[in-house]
C-alpha cells in the first residue's frame, strides 16, 4: 500500500533557513519484457494472431503504447512481474490486439479443476522501443485483470467465467467483466499538475503581522514554493514539479515532496520568512487533523502503478491529513476538502 510512504515524515521542528531560502518565492518545474511467443506482437497493419481483443482508450493517450504484462502471486500474495505478452501502439482511441494462449498455468484458488494465468494492461511512453514498460513513464493502468482459464467448464460457469480469455474488473466491489471487444482503458496515472488549499484564519487576534509559507520536510532547500503575508480568508496554489531539493526519501528509495502550510510571526516585518521568525499555526481540517500538500513521483513501475490505482491515486500533487489521534496518514481524494481548512496551533 502507498500510504506507508508518508508514515516516516513528520512536521518540521522549527524554522531553520539558509540565506538562500529567503529569496523571493516562486513555483518551479525542473522536471524536464520480452514477448512470450514471438508471434503475438501486433501492429495496425498486421493481421491479428490469437484471440481478438479491443481496448477503448480514454484520456490523453496520444503517443502511448498498450502493453499486456503477465504477473504472478507468490506465497504471501505479493505480485511478481513476469514477461510482456502483447503490445500495440495507440494510434487511435480503439486499439486491437491478438491474445495468445497462455501456458504455465496455476490452479485457480477456490475453483477446483480450473487453472489460470493473469495479465495486467498498461499505457506507457515507450522510449526504448521494445513495446513494454521498463523504467518508463506509465500513464495508465487497467482497472481489470485479463484472466486466461483452462479446465472444468462447469466450475468456470458457476463463477460467471468461460474457457480462454476473460476480463475481470477490479474497480467494482461486486466484480464484473468487460467484453473482449470493449475493454475500457484510461490514462488514470497522469500527474496532477497543480493543487489548491484555502480556508480561514482561526488564530488569536488578526492575521496582521503574520506570514503563510509552504514549508518542505526537506532539511536543505534553495527556496520556498510559497511565502506571502497571511490573510483571512487565505488560499495557496502550487503548480508543477517541486525542485529536486524538496524531495525526501521515505525509507525505501521512493522520493516524495512533503510540504506543510505554516503560519509564522513575521518578527522583522520582512514579508518573507527569515531566521528568528516564530512558527505559530499549521493548517487543519474540522477534526483538527494537520493538512499537508504532497507531490508523488511519476509512475515508472507496474507494482507502484498497481498500488496507486487500487487506492484511487494519481501521481503529482495530492493532499494528506495527519490525524490528531496519531493514526496513519491519509491521502485526501476529495479536492473540495482542501478548500475549507482552518488554522491550528503548531505544537513543535
Amino acid at each position: 500500500m502507498l500510504l506507508h510512504l508518508l508514515l516516516a515524515c513528520k512536521e518540521p521542528d522549527g524554522i531553520k533557513l539558509d540565506d538562500s531560502a529567503v529569496e523571493e518565492s516562486e513555483v518551479v518545474d525542473d522536471s524536464g519484457g520480452t514477448d512470450d511467443s514471438g508471434d503475438s506482437v501486433d501492429s495496425e497493419d498486421s493481421e491479428l494472431v490469437g484471440t481478438p481483443a479491443t481496448f477503448l482508450l480514454d484520456g490523453e493517450w496520444g503517443g502511448t503504447t498498450v502493453s499486456g504484462t503477465r504477473f504472478y502471486f507468490d506465497s504471501n500474495d505479493s505480485i511478481l512481474i513476469g514477461d510482456g505478452l502483447f503490445t500495440a501502439e495507440a494510434t487511435s482511441a480503439t486499439v486491437e490486439v491478438g491474445l495468445p494462449d497462455l501456458t504455465d498455468l496455476e490452479p485457480l484458488p477456490d475453483a477446483p479443476g480450473v487453472s489460470y494465468g493473469v495479465v495486467m494492461v498498461s499505457l506507457h511512453l515507450d522510449e526504448d522501443g521494445d513495446g513494454y514498460p521498463s523504467d518508463e513513464r506509465i500513464t495508465g493502468l487497467g482497472t481489470f485483470w485479463m484472466l486466461y482459464l483452462e479446465g472444468d467448464e462447469a466450475v468456470m460457469e458457476s463463477l460467471f467465467l468461460q474457457p480462454g480469455w476473460n476480463v475481470f474488473r477490479t474497480d467494482l466491489p461486486e466484480g464484473g467483466s468487460y467484453p473482449l471487444d470493449g475493454i475500457e482503458l484510461s490514462t488514470n496515472l497522469l500527474e496532477n499538475e497543480s493543487i489548491s488549499a484555502a480556508g480561514g484564519y482561526t488564530g488569536e487576534g488578526t492575521p496582521d503581522g503574520l506570514g503563510l509559507a509552504v514549508f518542505p520536510q526537506s532539511q536543505s532547500f534553495s527556496f520556498l514554493l510559497y511565502d506571502e503575508p497571511m490573510s483571512d480568508p487565505w488560499s495557496v496554489t502550487l503548480e508543477g514539479t517541486p525542485p529536486s531539493d524538496h524531495f525526501v526519501d521515505t525509507g525505501d528509495g521512493t522520493l516524495i515532496a512533503l510540504e506543510f502550510l505554516l503560519v509564522y510571526g513575521d518578527t522583522d516585518n520582512s514579508n518573507n520568512i527569515s531566521e528568528g521568525d516564530v512558527p505559530l499555526y499549521v493548517t487543519c481540517n474540522d477534526a483538527g487533523d494537520t493538512i499537508s500538500l504532497v507531490y508523488l513521483p511519476e509512475v515508472r513501475d507496474l507494482l507502484i502503478g498497481s498500488s496507486f490505482v487500487s487506492q484511487g491515486l494519481s501521481p503529482g500533487w495530492v493532499g494528506a491529513s495527519n490525524p490528531v489521534d496519531g493514526s496513519a496518514t491519509e491521502i485526501i481524494t476529495n479536492e473540495a476538502d482542501l478548500l475549507t481548512l482552518s488554522t491550528c496551533p503548531a505544537n513543535f
